[in-house]
């Protein structure tokens, strides 16, 4: 039980304190821990008594104050053990107080007489998340705990961690909203809440009023501080400030910004210190700080800052506030506005004052905040269930609606008739051994309500649906129309979440994104790739695919969407390899059409609406338990996958050289919040270690430029989260950038938080430049297969005689014109051509030499019935195992004329000559080897060459390179699959392979080498 304060000890407090006491006192006593009650009291009208009172003089056991901050914690110990106290002219009882971290919470809780501890968010988080037993300890020792929310957005953590403790619980809340009931579940919120509004508090003289001035002048910080010394000069000059010993807070928007302030202050004697995380505390002569200063032993009249005073300076001598920045978020307005209007005894009778742009529309914000604090049934969150039901009540109960007659959805009867659809597209993961998902349910039911979702059936708190090894919840979104500037419509949406656990696998299917992400990060994976990719089995024929360049420069492409009507048929290349698979679409006879999102763990089946609008929650749960088959099958994971990057696992020591950033993103924007727009001058920068002289830090910089400003930039500090297997940002110095989604500006992310979420959009390289880190995975670069696929161009094919040359000597063709051979020589490349002594991919009814150098092969290879084309290129060389000399010629032989293969192209030289007595150089050899029947004029070939294959809606052309001596099949081989076998010559044949393999499949054209034996023997006889 919890006691009532005695009469005698109310004297001193304001009679809202005393109302605020005993409804938290009335309401602990009748309730379990599962109630909690909320209080909400502006800015400066005695939060710190109530809980001094509910702490000390109230409980009969030790209490718990969490706080968000670190300052703030230490000042509740201070308010706590006197400030408040003596303050009021009381003396409590005895009680022993202690501000408590991780490390010293076990030896706080040995002390088993009663006390107050006071916490941060971050202390009770880590002890439920890593010291459990500690944290047990904690929750049996304590018999309440208070919340100090302050101003501070709610969060699925530190809420899990309150509620954890299952202790009866106050939370105290300075801006009302209506998420603050949704995070404890305070569903009776008439009985539940108590509240004191802004409006009471200054009728009642407990806070100032407030002016608004415009502060007229341009937006960069000379102008700003010009303009503020102006007014506030006159103000101090006329008297008209409410404290006689006026102090004002300057906000700013980044480091630089107040550090330039500070300085214009300081040059006219105005005494101005400048508060900012990133400086360092330097002692009494300094003007910057790192932590907010005493101000009581720091006499600088004005206190500039970015976030900092925001909440915890209780000082009654601030009373005036100039804005040099916009705050975007109304919440951390009002709560800035709350440092200005503490109210002290001996206050003279002016408001407080706020200087700001006329530009930034403070006067709207304030006078809509306190119109909003008023009205207390918007507070509660059923007010925005009765609005769902009221637009249901609009509806007919039955109508015409798309083609069908339907009935109107009845959200009542939810638990035994969903009557929603749940697509086959789920978010996997796999999951741990500590996975619960009673604890899931939980922490998602949370997620849910801080995102404003309406949830439907029940009491808001729970699933409509679940079971043993599922759950669903139905909810409304109701979002403000993307069209209105500063009022208000209702846009509402109907969403789903469904959850379902098969063996080892999650899979999470929501309409609008949300997710339980940190009990997702601490309770399971990613799902490994292998397993993931068996999901597109070799059954299956990719259609599309989206890759990312592992290459960080800027002159090349970052990312490609490619589409084939069957990708497998798309040769393999080097350059495969350093892709990153993002995602893959496939399609199948049997299974249809399929998505994988190799990133995220995205599996999709891709079905017609038919189909869909009969996937209910059973077909789902199937759906997903025929996934899980497919998991832990045997199948094999289509060919596509090999070709591009694998993942590997995270080096034993991480040391990262470069990254890249792709901000290339069309619905995403990027700002200076002074500057205004602006964009990258490069996307990649070299990660650099700096000593501070106490540690090695790793930082990396970028540049931006704005249409009217170059080089502003950007320092970040970057570290490895082996545990979150993640890269983690922070800004050291510089511009303050903001990212945004362009339909979503109102919740702008800085630099690095925007990269600390969006990890796929990363790419940094380690030392040793073969792996690379992106999407919380890391890949290393490996050519061993796109260089066997090279391998598998090349054709080895044995003869009865072997190859020494390619059509024989000068002699030898003398010879074959003065004997009027009407052959090749035998043993010579040509003559393999001619007599078909190696196996062309199809059987040509045109064959047609074409050398002599000015023409666009030496053998062209034509199937008019097939639409089949082959351009032959010959080469011998001099029998050397690998020869990348030789391979040089015949390849650029063969690049230069695959213009030939291309529907624009012009005809080969001397083709329009061609006719039926052409001699191969003066010879009695035909030019037209094979003809079909009824052949068109000859001189006319190429042209119907060109319309009945190349100009074909499908035709198969090909560039073969006939080899003999140039290239030992056996020793490339070798070389390819033992490192240590391999020489430059190697690495210069596989890039010349692929560079023509490369050009040739963007044409549709298909390469192939054909090695035949080589006669050294009689190679070197002839000479």
């Amino acid at each position: 039980m919890f006691d009532l304060i005695p009469e005698e000890q109310k004297g001193k407090l304001w009679a809202h304190q005393i109302e605020a006491i005993d409804f938290a006192i009335n309401h602990l006593n009748k309730n379990s821990f599962e109630k909690p009650c909320l209080i909400r009291m502006p800015t400066g009208t005695g939060k710190t008594g109530v809980i001094a009172y509910l702490t000390r003089l109230s409980c009969k056991g030790s209490s718990l104050v969490l706080t968000p901050w670190a300052n703030l914690r230490d000042q509740m110990v201070d308010d706590l053990v006197e400030n408040f106290w003596k303050k009021i002219g009381i003396n409590p009882n005895e009680i022993d107080i202690f501000p408590m971290l991780p490390t010293t919470a076990s030896e706080i809780l040995q002390n088993k007489s009663k006390k107050i501890i006071i916490a941060t968010f971050t202390t009770i988080n880590i002890l439920r998340l890593n010291q459990a037993d500690i944290y047990k300890q904690l929750s049996e020792e304590i018999s309440l705990v208070i919340v100090d929310e302050g101003h501070y957005e709610p969060a699925v953590e530190w809420g899990k961690s309150v509620k954890g403790l299952k202790r009866k619980t106050v939370l105290l809340t300075a801006t009302p909203y209506r998420n603050d009931l949704k995070l404890f579940r305070i569903s009776d919120p008439e009985h539940s809440t108590w509240h004191f509004t802004h409006e009471d508090a200054t009728k009642k003289n407990i806070i100032r009023n407030l002016q608004i001035t415009n502060l007229d002048s341009a937006l960069d910080m000379k102008n700003l501080s010009e303009a503020f010394m102006k007014e506030w000069n006159e103000a101090k000059r006329s008297g008209n400030l409410p404290s006689k010993n006026p102090r004002a807070i300057i906000c700013c928007s980044d480091k630089d910004a107040i550090e330039e302030v500070v300085l214009n202050l300081r040059k006219n004697k105005l005494q101005a210190i400048g508060i900012h995380e990133q400086f360092k505390n330097k002692g009494q002569d300094s003007y910057y700080f790192k932590d907010v200063p005493n101000p009581k032993t720091n006499d600088a009249e004005i206190w500039v800052h970015q976030h900092k005073l925001a909440e915890g300076l209780d000082d009654h001598r601030f009373c005036y506030l100039a804005l040099f920045t916009k705050i975007r978020n109304d919440r951390k307005l009002i709560q800035q506005i709350g440092r200005i209007l503490r109210r002290n005894e001996d206050d003279q009778d002016f408001p407080a004052t706020i200087l700001s742009p006329q530009e930034f529309s403070i006067n709207y914000e304030w006078n809509a905040y306190l119109e909003f604090e008023t009205k207390l049934d918007l507070l509660n969150h059923n007010h925005y269930k009765e609005v769902v039901k009221n637009l249901l009540d609009q509806q007919p109960k039955v109508e015409y609606f798309e083609g069908r007659f339907r009935h109107r959805f009845n959200p009542d009867d939810l638990s035994q008739n969903s009557q929603i659809i749940i697509s086959p597209s789920v978010l996997v993961r796999e999951i741990s051994s500590e996975f619960s998902l009673t604890k899931y349910i939980e922490d998602c039911t949370d997620t849910l309500n801080l995102e404003d979702a309406i949830i439907l059936g029940g009491d808001g708190n729970q699933p409509c649906q679940q079971g043993d090894n599922f759950a669903l919840w139905i909810y409304a979104s109701i979002h403000n129309s993307r069209n209105l500037q500063r009022t208000s419509l209702y846009e509402i949406k109907l969403e789903t979440h469904c959850v379902v656990v098969v063996n080892k696998f999650l899979f999470i299917s929501d309409t609008c994104g949300h997710y339980p992400v940190e009990y997702l990060e601490q309770n399971s994976r990613y799902v490994p790739r292998e397993i993931l990719s068996l999901y597109i089995d070799e059954s299956f024929q990719p259609t599309h695919v989206s890759v990312n360049n592992s290459i960080p420069y800027d002159n090349v492409m970052r990312g490609a969407v490619i589409r084939s009507h069957n990708l497998l048929k798309v040769p393999t290349s080097l350059t495969d390899r350093v892709q990153i698979l993002h995602s893959l679409r496939g399609t199948s006879k049997k299974y249809g059409r399929r998505y994988l999102g190799m990133i995220n763990g995205r599996v999709r089946d891709e079905i017609s609406d038919e189909i869909r609008h009969n996937f209910d929650l059973p077909t789902f749960i199937k759906w997903a338990q025929e996934v899980n088959k497919i998991f832990e099958s045997n199948l094999k994971c289509n060919a596509l996958f090999n070709r591009y990057m694998p993942t590997c696992e995270p080096p034993s020591i991480i040391k990262p050289k470069t990254i890249c950033i792709d901000l290339l993103r069309p619905d995403v924007s990027i700002e200076d919040l002074e500057k205004g727009l602006c964009r990258l001058k490069s996307s990649s920068s070299m990660i650099q270690e700096i000593n501070d002289g106490t540690s090695l830090k790793l930082v990396c910089e970028f540049t931006f430029e704005g249409s009217d400003f170059d080089n502003l930039s950007t320092t970040l500090l970057i570290v490895y989260s082996s545990e979150k297997r993640r890269f983690i940002f922070r800004r050291e110095s510089g511009a303050n950038i903001r990212i945004y989604s362009d339909d979503n500006r109102i919740t702008l992310k800085s630099f690095a938080e925007y990269l600390n979420q969006n990890q796929d959009i990363l790419l940094i390289g380690l030392e040793g430049g073969d792996i690379v880190y992106q999407g919380k995975n890391f890949y290393k670069i490996d050519y061993s297969y796109a260089e066997r696929e090279l391998l598998n161009l090349i054709r080895h094919q044995d003869l009865a005689k072997p190859i020494w040359t390619e059509k024989g000597s000068k002699d030898e063709i003398k010879t074959i014109k003065k004997t009027k051979s009407v052959t090749f020589l035998e043993g010579s490349l040509f003559q393999s051509v001619t007599n078909r002594l190696f196996d062309l991919p199809f059987e040509d009814e045109l064959l047609i030499c074409a050398d002599l150098g000015t023409e666009c092969a030496d053998f062209i290879a034509a199937n008019f019935s097939d639409h089949k084309l082959a351009l032959i290129h010959a080469k011998v060389g001099n029998g050397s195992q690998i020869s990348a000399s030789a391979f040089h010629d015949v390849v650029a032989q063969a690049m230069k004329n695959l213009v030939f293969l291309t529907r624009n192209a012009d005809s080969p030289k001397g083709s329009f000559k061609w006719n039926q007595k052409s001699k191969w150089n003066k010879t009695n050899i035909p030019k037209f080897i094979r003809v079909p029947k009824n052949p068109p004029a000859y001189n006319t070939i190429w042209e119907k060459i060109k319309s009945d294959i190349i100009c074909y809606s499908n035709p198969e052309l090909y560039v073969v390179l006939l080899t003999s001596g140039c290239c030992d099949y056996e020793k490339l081989k070798e070389a390819i699959l033992d490192e240590q076998k391999r020489t430059s010559e190697v690495a210069q044949l596989l890039h010349l392979l692929e560079s023509l393999n490369l050009h040739s499949r963007q044409l549709g054209i298909r390469l192939i080498v054909y090695d035949l034996p080589f006669d050294a023997k009689k190679k070197e006889e002839q000479g």
